[in-house]
């Protein structure tokens, strides 16, 4: 096959071989520019399903045009072969690279978001990869990735395509220890199976092994079905929460619980990568082994020897203090109404409502800066508050059918983990706080006046902590602390002051 010319193709090498497939790489002799050859093996030559499968690569492929995603140039059919011709990409194939080493945590980063960004163009034009592994996946010589194989793809939407061969009928496409459950079971599959497969390969990245117990496929098949998760933070004690968040999000065995758009995926990763080049994203180091105590007593009499140079320095240079006012940066220039900025526990997250795309969303923001985000919530926003752990958001949201306070993810999308319907009575909530005793709204009741209403999430109830107060009091503001105090602008007994009790209407004094 070696310098053999197949059209206007010269074969000068052979990259490789799987499944039904054998792939060359060639040179354009019209173009001089190297390709590649990807042809059905001569085994499988008249293999109806094998042929319909190329073709239906060359055809999902060859509709995407993106930089994460390996170009279809030409479906060639000469005599009785058939052949695509591709992008040749200089790199290494990423199952090679995990099979020698654990990939550092800024590539996996990288190339996961690269990987996402790649199917969530894929998956804008309806198309669904269902084969997403690291076989499948090309690290270029400037360490960026290619998807490669979208041989077994499916086009949504579409049953001319899907008749013509890009679903095969009779069997279950993908590789097991990669595909989604419900891909497993035989069921039609969207986007979201490849973001449950993007999963593990971001896990088997990180941890160096995969998510689910199983020495055999159909073992390993039932785990995935049935059984627990293998601990990410205990593999990989090194992964940022973020970034060990969003791949178990990823891994949610129901679809409708997973990141939204694989795009949300592409973005945590890269705020998370970016986060980590700049030294703002926390990182978690292994132990340090155990230091002699004379070394320990050593070092400690030095670094104070030094604190004490560097103390006498500072007295006796006698810098005079900065007092130039610092600049004020606005974190987005919308020319929209924004409203309600609040940071995030942890101090680097900002979210603000916004009416941007006039719709009144939540977007967030690194402190630092970047691109502000929306969070993907049904209804339009009216208040909101950050969780203690800064993972989720409790949202008071206004639909056709009334008011309702959700619990949605703050980073990754997916759907609320809880919804509850608010009295028909309340207007839009003038507060909301999350505590550990469950979420406080400030409402607005018409004629009744104004009420503190406590939600408690689990159990999907709704009191009025007003009600407790040892006498009616109508306040102009109101706040609930994070460890449950109240404060409020009230005038009680014709006394007008700041006035604080516990949230169970206890101990009211001013």
């Amino acid at each position: 096959m070696i310098s053999e010319l197949i059209g206007h193709y010269r074969v000068v090498a052979s990259l490789g071989s799987g499944g039904m497939g054998v792939v060359w790489k060639a040179i354009d002799t019209r173009l001089n520019r190297p390709v590649a050859l990807k042809a059905i093996r001569d085994a499988d030559a008249t293999n109806t399903d094998a042929i319909l499968r190329l073709r239906a690569e060359a055809l999902a492929a060859a509709s995407l045009d993106h930089p994460y995603i390996c170009k279809i140039y030409e479906l060639l059919e000469t005599g009785s072969a058939t052949l695509v011709v591709m992008e040749f990409v200089e790199g290494e194939n990423l199952g090679d690279i995990l099979a020698r080493r654990t990939p550092p945590l800024v590539d996996t980063l990288r190339w996961g978001s690269e990987i996402a960004e790649g199917l969530a163009n894929a998956h804008a034009r309806g198309i669904v990869h269902r084969d997403v592994k690291p076989t499948n996946v090309m690290v270029t010589a400037h360490n960026h990735i290619k998807l490669l194989d979208f041989g077994i793809a499916r086009i949504t939407g579409d049953a001319a395509l899907t008749q013509s061969g890009l679903t095969l009928p009779g069997n279950t496409p993908g590789t097991p220890q990669y595909m989604a459950p419900e891909q497993a079971l035989g069921k039609v599959v969207d986007g979201r199976a490849d973001i449950f497969s993007l999963g593990v390969l971001l896990f088997r990245c990180l941890a160096g092994q995969l998510p689910f117990e199983g020495t055999t496929r159909d073992a390993y098949v039932q785990q995935m079905l049935s059984g627990t998760i293998r601990p990410l933070d205990q593999l990989a004690p090194a992964t940022p929460g973020p970034v060990r968040d969003i791949v178990k999000a990823c891994l949610e065995r129901d679809p409708a619980r997973r990141p939204e758009t694989a795009m949300v995926v592409a973005e945590t990763l890269r705020r998370a990568g970016d986060m980590l080049s700049t030294g703002t994203i926390p990182v978690v180091h292994a132990p340090s082994p155990a230091i002699p105590r004379w070394a320990m007593q050593t070092a400690l009499l030095l670094i104070a020897a030094a604190a004490a140079v560097f103390a006498l320095w500072r007295w006796t240079s006698s810098p005079v203090e900065d007092t130039a006012p610092r600049a004020l940066v606005p974190a987005v220039t919308w020319p929209t109404a924004e409203s309600e900025a609040l940071i995030s526990p942890d101090g680097k997250w900002l979210s603000f409502i916004s009416d941007k795309q006039n719709q009144r969303r939540i977007f967030i923001q690194a402190i630092e800066g970047g691109d502000a985000v929306p969070v993907a919530i049904p209804g339009a926003v009216v208040s909101h508050a950050w969780s203690s752990d800064g993972r989720e958001l409790a949202v008071v949201v206004r639909q056709a059918s009334g008011h309702f306070l959700m619990v949605v993810p703050a980073f990754f999308g997916g759907s609320p983990r809880s919804s509850l319907a608010l009295d028909p009575t309340f207007e839009d909530p003038l507060l909301v706080r999350w505590t550990a005793e469950g979420v406080y709204m400030d409402v607005n009741r018409g004629q009744a006046g104004r009420s503190l209403i406590h939600a408690a999430l689990d159990a999907g109830t709704l009191k009025d902590v007003s009600a407790r107060w040892p006498k009616p009091i109508r306040y102009r503001s109101i706040d609930v602390s994070t460890t449950g105090a109240v404060v409020m602008d009230a005038a009680i007994d014709g006394n007008s002051d700041l006035w604080t009790s516990n949230v169970d209407g206890t101990n009211l004094q001013a």
